[in-house]
C-alpha cells in the first residue's frame, strides 16, 4: 500500500471496534487525538498538560517507535516520548521488520533501519519486506530481490512476486506464475494462473478451472478439484487463511475451501483480511467483520478498514480515520 493515500484527519468520528487477536502494546502511552485542537498527542490515561506535545499526525508505537509528524515534519519518537530521530524524508512509515519504508519528493522509495541508514543506495520505485525478510522491490515496473546489505542478488525481471520460504518463493511473468529459487532460476515447468503465499510449506494453485496443493517441499502437486457453475473463471487472487483457503475471481465471486470441501461461495463487492481469522466483507458500498465461515462478528458497518500486521484496524468513515488500541481503548479526547 502506498502510503500517499493514507487519509489523516480524526474529526466527528462514531464509535468504533477492535476485534481480538491483537499484540499488546510496547508502552503505556498511546496516540490521542484532541478533536478540539484537531492534533495528537501520546497518553497513558487521555489526559495531558502544559507540557504535553502536540503532533499534526501520529501512529501507535510499533517495534519501540512511533511515527509523528509535525510541521510536516517527519520523525520517530520513543517509548518515553523523545524524539529518537528527525527525518527529511517526504513521508515515513512504522517500523515493520527492523525496517521503515521512506519516500522522497519524487515519490520514489528506500528502507532506513534503527540506525538511521538507507538499506539501498538509490531509491526506487517500490519495497516489500517479506515475512522470511526478503526484500523485494521494483524498478521501471519490475520486481527483482536483494539481501538486508542492500545487495542485488535477483534482478528485477518479474511482473510480481510473493515471499520466499526455504528458498523458493513464486514469481509472475506475463500472466502465468511458478516457482523460483533464491537466485530467481525457475523451478520445474509447473505454471500457474493465480497462487497463494507459501505457508507451512504449502500453497495452492489455480489452473484451467482446477485447484491444487502444491508442497513446496518436494514440489509435489496434488489436485484438490476442479470447480463448475462461475460465470467467470478466471481468478485475481488467492487467500491462505489459518487452514481455509478463499479464491476471488474476476467477477467478485468467492469460493471458501477448507479440508478440500467448498464451505461457502458467494459474490461480494470486495474482501480484506488480518491474514489470522477475521475477514471483511463489502456489500452495498459498506464493510463489515466476519469469522470465516462467515458468521457477523459485529453489527457496525465501516465505510473502508485497513488491517494492520499489530492487530490494529485503521476504519475509514468519510475522509477520517480512527485507530482503536489493543484493549479496544478510544482514543479520540
Amino acid at each position: 500500500m502506498n502510503l500517499k493515500n493514507i487519509k489523516i484527519n480524526l474529526i466527528g468520528l462514531t464509535m468504533l471496534m477492535l476485534l481480538p487477536n491483537t499484540i499488546a502494546s510496547q508502552t503505556k502511552f498511546k496516540p490521542y487525538f484532541n478533536k478540539t485542537l484537531n492534533m495528537f498527542y501520546f497518553s497513558s490515561d487521555g489526559g495531558y498538560s502544559n507540557n504535553t506535545k502536540f503532533y499534526d499526525y501520529a501512529e501507535p508505537f510499533q517495534e519501540n517507535y512511533a511515527v509523528v509528524r509535525i510541521q510536516n515534519k517527519w520523525e520517530f519518537i520513543d517509548t518515553n516520548l523523545n524524539t529518537a530521530f528527525q527525518t527529511n524524508y517526504s513521508e515515513i512509515s512504522s517500523f515493520n521488520k527492523g525496517y521503515s519504508r521512506v519516500w522522497n519528493e519524487f515519490g520514489q522509495c528506500n528502507l532506513i533501519n534503527k540506525n538511521r541508514q538507507l538499506l539501498f543506495k538509490n531509491f526506487v520505485d517500490e519495497i516489500s519486506v517479506f515475512n522470511d525478510n526478503s526484500i523485494a522491490f521494483s524498478s521501471q515496473v519490475l520486481w527483482g530481490f536483494a539481501n538486508d546489505s542492500g545487495n542485488q542478488i535477483i534482478k528485477p525481471q518479474f511482473n510480481e512476486v510473493k515471499d520466499f520460504k526455504n528458498g523458493k518463493s513464486w514469481a509472475k511473468k506475463d500472466s502465468l506464475w511458478f516457482m523460483i529459487d533464491k537466485y530467481g532460476n525457475k523451478i520445474g515447468e509447473e505454471e500457474f494462473e493465480q497462487v497463494s503465499p507459501i505457508e507451512n510449506g504449502m500453497s495452492v494453485g489455480y489452473r484451467s478451472k482446477t485447484i491444487f496443493i502444491i508442497n513446496m517441499d518436494n514440489n509435489q502437486i496434488s489436485k484438490i478439484m476442479t470447480i463448475a457453475n462461475l460465470n467467470d473463471f478466471s481468478c485475481k487472487k488467492i487467500l491462505t487463511i489459518k487452514n481455509h483457503f478463499i479464491l476471488q475471481f474476476a467477477n467478485n465471486e468467492y469460493i471458501a475451501i477448507k479440508d478440500s470441501k467448498i464451505i461457502w461461495n458467494q459474490k461480494f463487492q470486495n474482501l480484506k483480511s488480518n491474514g489470522l481469522s477475521t475477514i471483511a466483507i463489502q456489500k452495498n458500498n459498506a464493510y463489515q467483520i466476519f469469522d470465516l465461515n462467515l458468521n457477523k462478528l459485529s453489527e457496525k458497518t465501516f465505510e473502508d478498514l485497513d488491517f494492520y500486521p499489530n492487530g490494529l484496524i485503521k476504519i475509514y468513515i468519510g475522509q477520517y480515520y480512527y485507530f482503536k488500541t489493543a484493549e479496544g481503548t478510544d482514543l479520540i479526547r
